[in-house]
């Protein structure tokens, strides 16, 4: 087990690297719409920021810009993440993961918010978000993990 996750995770296979790499990406780009928007206070105080006003002048483009996606991009960052991490921790453990697992982790916030078990609105385009990001979680390097099985175990 310990080298089929050693492959996985420190990039032994180019394919999974790279899904690796977008997936920091994604969180990165996700967490800097966040900082940036307009009116996110909490952000700042969850992670110790300084208002971004504190540090430089706002361009009007970058308010457009954060505004038009911060319902959206940080929670495709977070579903892709999640789906990633689910998808290779268990396929380090088992011959095979069922990608409706995957799936569900992408979209398990936005249920627990349905089920008002989580903090936080359901809405339906911050499903299908999350549903898409699920996807390519599943498909994102596919190919080689399929090639981990029987032989390499």
């Amino acid at each position: 087990m310990r080298s089929r996750l050693h492959r996985l995770w420190l990039g032994r296979d180019p394919a999974t690297r790279g899904c690796w790499l977008a997936a920091a990406a994604l969180l990165l780009s996700g967490a800097l719409v966040y900082w940036l928007s307009p009116g996110t206070v909490l952000f700042e105080r969850w992670f110790g920021l300084p208002a971004p006003e504190r540090l430089f002048a706002r361009p009007y483009w970058l308010d457009a810009f954060t505004g038009a996606t911060r319902n959206w991009w940080p929670d495709l960052a977070w579903a892709f993440f999640a789906g990633l991490v689910v998808r290779d921790l268990a396929w380090a453990a088992t011959t095979r993961v069922p990608g409706p697992l995957v799936l569900l982790a992408a979209v398990s916030w936005e249920l627990g918010q349905g089920l008002q078990s989580l903090p936080g609105v359901f809405t339906w385009p911050d499903f299908s978000v999350s549903m898409a990001a699920g996807i390519c979680a599943v498909l994102c390097g596919a190919p080689v993990l399929a090639t981990t099985t029987g032989a390499n175990r």
